[in-house]
């Protein structure tokens, strides 16, 4: 007797086959986000840095807005670099933190529809601004804009250290103007003292010398007075005693 073949055993299970066609569609997301897994590393290794440190360490902070529906879940944005994505950030708005050297690019998408593109070079330790337009279709980015409060502290103390030596050289100059005044001062005393010394002396000896023609014509006149006298009486001795040698003159 021919056995049968139990035919129903060969039909295809429906609910097997769905489980199958669900497993393979794990396996196939599995596979496809393998490759995004393996690049979700940043430079700096496993783990989420914040910008500061990123931007401490070199690295560059890129912030992306999409203008177009206040909320939309449809929105992303990818980031490349010479071809290979680089990051990929979901939502109207988001951050990219991978960028560290080199040019980059970066595409905003609603689903699978491409808004823009913008590109740009590294800023290291500073931070970019990517800008879309879904309804205008347009992208920009901003420069390379980089923290300068530290460097203008540093500027700032330098300008008031300088300042503060300048003063002190101003005061040093000012002291020793001082000084200088002081030694003039003290020389011109000691000139005028001298001046007033020899003055002094001048007028001592203008006087003493007064003093000598003053008795010098008090002689001479008091001489002149004997002498007119004795010249007086002349002709009176003459006569009487015929004295004639008591006016001869020397």
């Amino acid at each position: 007797m021919r056995k049968r073949h139990n035919y129903k055993s060969i039909k295809q299970n429906p609910q097997r086959d769905k489980s199958i066609v669900s497993l393979m569609g794990i396996i196939l997301v599995i596979l496809l986000t393998l490759p995004g897994i393996a690049q979700a590393d940043a430079w700096w290794g496993e783990g989420y840095r914040k910008p500061d440190w990123v931007r401490a360490n070199g690295g560059t902070i890129v912030y992306y807005a999409i203008k177009g529906k206040k909320s939309s879940d449809r929105y992303k944005a990818r980031m490349y670099q010479g071809g290979e994505r680089i990051e990929i950030e979901y939502g109207s708005s988001g951050v990219f933190d991978d960028a560290k050297n080199g040019a980059y690019n970066i595409s905003a998408y609603e689903g699978s529809k491409k808004i823009g593109t913008v590109n740009f070079s590294a800023c290291p330790g500073g931070t970019l601004y990517a800008n879309f337009d879904v309804k205008k279709k347009s992208a920009s980015i901003s420069g390379c804009r980089r923290k300068v409060q530290k460097q203008v502290k540093t500027n700032s103390t330098t300008q008031q250290k300088n300042q503060e030596k300048i003063k002190e050289q101003e005061t040093a100059q000012d002291k020793e103007a001082l000084r200088d005044k002081e030694a003039i001062g003290t020389e011109e005393k000691i000139l005028t003292e001298k001046t007033d010394e020899s003055k002094e002396e001048v007028e001592n000896i203008e006087e003493e010398n007064t003093v000598a023609e003053m008795d010098n014509l008090s002689q001479s006149s008091e001489r002149n007075s004997f002498l007119t006298w004795m010249n007086s009486l002349q002709p009176f001795f003459t006569k009487l005693f015929h004295f004639n040698f008591l006016f001869q003159k020397e």
